[in-house]
């Protein structure tokens, strides 16, 4: 996954991390370590972020 066109396309839609955490009903901890790489986003989490800041998963996968 691309975390860092992640974090660029939350900053550039003005997101904090604490804004997504708490669209996704998991921690800002929790959050802050799948979004600096520790963890890993579920298929259902890339979905909500996706659909929340308005853009297709493709932008974020690697593929």
């Amino acid at each position: 996954m691309k975390l860092e066109k992640l974090i660029d396309i939350r900053k550039e839609k003005k997101y904090s991390q604490e804004d997504i955490a708490r669209m996704l009903d998991i921690s800002l901890r929790n959050y802050h370590r799948k979004e600096k790489g520790e963890n890993q986003f579920t298929v259902s989490e890339l979905e909500k972020i996706c659909s929340y800041l308005d853009i297709e998963s493709k932008e974020l996968l690697d593929i």
